[in-house]
This record gives C-alpha cells, sequence and structure tokens, in this order.
C-alpha cells in the first residue's frame, strides 16, 4: 500500500507500506521510503527503531534522510510495537524481526556492498548485533550506530544506581536480554562502521559514561573524536532524542553530516567495484 501522501513536498519521493513475516510467523508492519527514479548506484538503510519509538513517530526524520542522501530507507515496527503482532519476550525475537527484515530487502534486490544497518539506542544495540551476524556469515554490510551503549544493562544500572550493575548484568543475561554491543562492534572491520555517542552531560538516557564510545575506550580501542557529539544549545542536556541536524562535533559537523559522508564514502566504494 502505498502513502504517498505522508511525502508531503518530496515529490520524487515515493512511500510503500508492507508486512514482513518472520521465521516464527510474526508480521511486522513495515515503510519503506525511496527516490521515485531508478538509481544506479543504489544504496539501502534499514533503520532500527529505539525504544518505544513507532515507525509513524520517525517518518517525517527518514523521509528527510532519504530525499537528502537519494537512497532507500525501510523501518519497521518491532513485533509487539503497534501493529505489528506477537510479542517480543527476550532479544532473540527482536533479532528474529531483524534477519527477517534483512532478508526482504536481499529479496527485493539489495545487496550487502550497498546495505547499511542504522539503528538509534536500543535499535543501535541490535543493528550492530545484526551487522556482526552477517559479517560473520561473509556479507559485509554496513553500520551506522546512533547514541547507544556498551551493554544494555549498563543502562538500567545508569537510571537507578551504578551499584546495582552486577545485579542488572545478571538479570538481563538470566532473561536473555542482554545486547554485549561492544562485542559485536569490534567484530567489524573500521571501514564498514560509524557510531555516535554524546560526550558530557548532554545524553540523559544513555550517559556517556554508559555508552558505545566509553565501552570502547575501557578496552583501549581508539575512538575519533569525530564520533563524539554535544548538542546545540536547545537541546542541552536532554539530547537522546535530539535530531542528527542538532548535534554537533568538534569539527563543526553535525550528526547528520557525518551520516551523509558515510554514505557517500559507500557509494564511491560501488562504482570503483
Amino acid at each position: 500500500m502505498c502513502r504517498n501522501q505522508e511525502a508531503g513536498l518530496y515529490t520524487n519521493v515515493e512511500i510503500e507500506e508492507y508486512i514482513v513475516q518472520t521465521a516464527d510467523g510474526f508480521e511486522l508492519s513495515t515503510l519503506r521510503i525511496g527516490p521515485k527514479k531508478q538509481l544506479a548506484k543504489r544504496i539501502d538503510i534499514l533503520h532500527f527503531l529505539g525504544n518505544s519509538q513507532t515507525v509513524e513517530a520517525v517518518l517525517p526524520q527518514l523521509i528527510e534522510l532519504s530525499f537528502t542522501n537519494d537512497c532507500h530507507v525501510t523501518t519497521f515496527n518491532y513485533r509487539g510495537v503497534a501493529t505489528s503482532s506477537g510479542i517480543a519476550r527476550n532479544i532473540n525475537d527482536l533479532f528474529n524481526d531483524s534477519i527477517a527484515q534483512v532478508e526482504n530487502l536481499f529479496r527485493k534486490g539489495a545487496t550487502a556492498k550497498s546495505l547499511i544497518l542504522s539503528g538509534f539506542s536500543l535499535g543501535g544495540g541490535l543493528a550492530t548485533k545484526v551487522a556482526s551476524h552477517y559479517h560473520q556469515m561473509g556479507k559485509k554490510v554496513y553500520l551506522f550506530n546512533d547514541r547507544s551503549f556498551g551493554r544494555l544493562s549498563d543502562v538500567a544500572s545508569a537510571w537507578y544506581g551504578n551499584y546495582l550493575r552486577l545485579f542488572f548484568r545478571k538479570l538481563f543475561n538470566f532473561f536473555n536480554w542482554e545486547i554485549d554491543a561492544d562485542k559485536f562492534y569490534l567484530q567489524i572491520p573500521a571501514k564498514y562502521k560509524r557510531h555516535i555517542n554524546l560526550i558530557g552531560a548532554d545524553d540523559e538516557v544513555v550517559p556517556f559514561y554508559v555508552s558505545l564510545s566509553k565501552r570502547l575506550k575501557d578496552l583501549r580501542q581508539k575512538v575519533s573524536d569525530e564520533f563524539l557529539f554535544h548538542c546545540l544549545d536547545e537541546y542541552s542536556l536532554k539530547g537522546h532524542k535530539a535530531p542528527l541536524g542538532k548535534i554537533i562535533n568538534k569539527y563543526g559537523e553535525t550528526g547528520e553530516k557525518l551520516f551523509s559522508k558515510f554514505i557517500e564514502e559507500i557509494r564511491n566504494q560501488i562504482s570503483k567495484k
């Protein structure tokens, strides 16, 4: 089903709504946004939502992403969210939802060399896990991790007290909700990945001390200053959900610009092959 009226002024963008079925039989509401024209160097982005986000809530930003970068953007509601069926009982359920979406894009003509898995917050950790999975299979997809964590359980300890960190790690592992995003991120070669974190006190949901960047530094991995951002004034201290265009690194580059540069680098790589 088409929803082109929601593209508004972006007359060269079309929106398709459809259902993707998971291997265990659940139906995921899915939206695909893309240029009406056929592209010689096609780029596909599969966007993983954050906790409590819905497709409908992020649609304007994803239309802008597609329009600005001339690429196809797909996103979906996890099982149990909005009109998607089922319920997520552990992280494996969300992982299975994600695999179903990637495989559906491959059936629609996407290739690993032109596919970016982008994810925000919880979705960033999940996208990292899925990207690592495909790299282990020899399918070298790309990753853009936006404002996510080193370990999911550490976010809970940041909210309720760092003295509970060991308790939450055991709890998340027992119920199979842990995502060791740092481990999965390190399994992906540098040229296939980018990430963003907010430093200082700008991120009220994933504080810097539990972020992916901090965890990588703790593991003595180099983290480029290009990936470390502050919010513009109006989003100071509440920057977790700030638009990518409203966060800026020390070089004066917005998160939106960093993502666009990454997309262009991938497009240039495609033209060389």
